[in-house]
């Protein structure tokens, strides 16, 4: 908002706004909601209530459906955005919304997820909602997920599974929940986390070992791994061989080494015992920008979220 120029300063923080959409019309809308809500955010400069921020959701899908036609009234939509620890939900079609607290208790007292799901009685359908976990969501204290998904509704339990096994890792939860999901379908997981504590300054280079696996896009038809053999996976089928090894290494970092000669399609799978996987020191400036970010984000001995960088899919170990 302020790389734009919109007023958000007076908003609460931290502020956050997520949104999904399928149909159609989704490459449209999507390009359109957060042009219409935050600028309209911008127009009271005091506290926004829940009713207020609610109604101005509305607003904004009122807006939008102004410049769908009638055909396009089978959209799926669902926004979530937080202000302090608040967050408010709107959706529409078979959208659904969930807040989860990681590896709570299964208490009768403790309601892990709370759900919003919507309708498909269009005007009627446009449910804004507050919802929370334990009474008020706390964005940064302990550690929760939201997700947001369009298509068919999917087991709670299914969804705690994923977020509690990907924990911190977006792009791996989100492609585990979406192997439940039957027909056309879409998926956005966050991770909400305490912030970075204040004095820490990034390193000038950071070590790391990674698994590589390639695949196939329209652009690297015959992708070659590093033996010289074609490729044929797709990058589904990459990735979810990753969340794979990404399980086995949650329980065994130790063995990444190991896995890195057995699975990676990277020259460096090729290195000697424990240097397997190593693509040595790393500066800013010199890798993908994907890649960087996420080794620069990772403390000693984290593993990373699958990363997608052009037509291969990693998993990253900083070690140094």
């Amino acid at each position: 908002g302020e790389a734009l120029k919109w007023r958000v300063e007076h908003l609460d923080s931290p502020s956050f706004l997520f949104a999904l959409f399928k149909g159609q019309l989704a490459p449209t809308v999507s390009k359109v909601f957060h042009k219409k809500l935050v600028p309209r955010l911008g127009t009271f400069l005091g506290e926004w209530t829940d009713d207020m921020v609610k109604e101005a959701m509305v607003q904004t899908m009122d807006d939008i459906e102004a410049l769908c036609p009638p055909a396009s009234q089978s959209m799926s939509f669902v926004a979530a955005l937080g202000m302090g620890e608040r967050v408010i939900v709107c959706g529409c079609g078979d959208a659904h919304a969930s807040l989860a607290r990681l590896g709570s208790s299964s208490s009768d007292d403790d309601v892990p997820i709370a759900c919003l799901s919507g309708t498909r009685d269009g005007r009627q359908g446009l449910l804004p909602s507050r919802f929370t976990s334990t009474g008020s969501v706390e964005v940064g204290q302990g550690h929760e997920a939201l997700v947001l998904h369009c298509g068919e509704e999917v087991d709670l339990q299914v969804l705690q599974l994923a977020l509690d096994t990907f924990s911190g890792r977006p792009r791996a939860a989100g492609g585990a929940i979406l192997q439940h999901l039957r027909g056309p379908a879409a998926v956005c997981v966050a991770f909400f986390d305490m912030p970075v504590e204040v004095g820490l300054t990034e390193p000038a280079s950071v070590r790391c070992k990674h698994i590589v696996l390639k695949f196939v896009t329209d652009k690297i038809k015959k992708p070659t791994d590093h033996t010289r053999k074609v490729v044929t996976r797709n990058q589904e089928s990459a990735e979810q061989a990753l969340r794979g090894l990404l399980t086995k290494l949650k329980a065994d970092s130790s063995t990444f080494s190991q896995l890195a000669r057995s699975h990676s399609e990277c020259p460096s799978a090729l290195k000697g015992g424990d240097q397997s996987g190593d693509v040595g020191w790393i500066r800013r400036g010199r890798r993908p920008r994907h890649f960087e970010e996420a080794v620069f984000s990772l403390k000693v001995g984290d593993l990373s979220d699958v990363v997608v960088v052009d037509n291969s899919a990693h998993i990253i170990l900083r070690v140094a």
